[in-house]
């Protein structure tokens, strides 16, 4: 019986070894599948964590572009006013011109006439002359 003890032994070892393992193979899948279920767990807190810290870092973008647009906004309001301000300086000093233009015409065309008077002076004519000169500048600045 010596035979049959060992055979016993050897086969409650393996069968008590078989039963161990299995409940043990139990343990560790249901150890394997925890620790995997909280690393994708953290993988997925840190990739919200790097989603939120892109959106946070996106709207900081936002508000400046949104800044620094109304800051252009703002300078191009002023240039506008700036050039319609121009715009009536420019066309002020154009009816000015034309104005001086038209007198400068005005006062050649009166020389012209008193060139004309001038160069028929005479000794005998000399009176006559003065007032049609006088005639004509009185003419002339009504």
């Amino acid at each position: 019986m010596d035979t049959a003890n060992i055979i016993i032994a050897v086969v409650g070892s393996l069968f008590g070894s078989g039963v161990t393992w299995i409940f043990t193979l139990r343990s560790v899948k249901q150890k394997s599948s925890a620790e995997a279920e909280l690393t994708a767990n953290e993988a997925k807190s840190k990739e919200l964590d790097n989603i939120q810290e892109a959106i946070k870092t996106y709207r900081e973008l936002a508000e400046d572009l949104r800044a620094e647009l109304k800051a252009s906004n703002d300078d191009r309001a002023a240039l506008r006013e700036e050039l319609e301000a121009s715009k009536k300086e420019r066309e002020n000093t154009l009816t000015e011109l034309n104005k001086v233009k038209n007198e400068l015409e005005r006062l050649t065309k009166i020389n012209k006439r008193i060139c004309a008077l001038l160069e028929k002076i005479e000794p005998e004519n000399y009176s006559q002359i003065i007032d049609e000169i006088k005639k004509q500048i009185n003419e002339t600045t009504k």
